[in-house]
């Protein structure tokens, strides 16, 4: 499919400059010989800032919240979180958000898959068996990892 995909093609690009690197000297070299005007890389990839409202939009409206809208269109303005790292009401609230965004997760996880089931199950039993060999901080973490996995957002003191 690659070799019709290039030759029906003008222009043949990775999602990112090492694919299209990839692609023009490893895997179609023979095309890239052949073609090589048709070889170039157009990065289209989503920004951090676009990709950042998606993926956990709590985290996003906390963050317009404490420093303002510029941020959305200059990356550069998330450097005004700095002086915030160490108020702990401005921590607080970044960790409700981070609650927010696994709970929502969790509740899109079991309306799309008959997998929760199947995960739940599974990190219980590993969960427990961690616990039962080893009472350790790195078992509490893998057993708050666990739950969090399953759904059951565990609260942090």
């Amino acid at each position: 499919m690659a070799h019709l995909a290039v030759l029906g093609s003008h222009s043949t690009n990775g999602v990112a400059a090492i694919h299209s690197e990839l692609l023009r000297t490893r895997v179609l070299s023979d095309f890239a010989e052949l073609f090589p005007a048709r070889f170039n890389n157009k990065t289209n990839g989503v920004t951090p800032r676009r990709w950042l409202q998606q993926a956990n939009p709590f985290l996003s409206q906390l963050i317009t919240q404490a420093i303002g809208e510029a941020w959305v269109t200059n990356l550069p303005q998330l450097r005004h979180l700095l002086p915030l790292a160490e108020d702990t009401s401005f921590r607080e609230q970044f960790r409700q958000a981070k609650r927010q965004a696994k709970a929502a997760f969790s509740d899109w996880l079991k309306a799309t898959s008959d997998r929760s089931q199947i995960l739940r199950r599974y990190l219980t039993v590993r969960s427990s068996a961690s616990t039962s060999t080893s009472a350790n901080s790195s078992t509490s973490f893998t057993s708050s990892f666990c739950t969090t996995a399953c759904g059951m957002i565990p609260v942090r003191r």
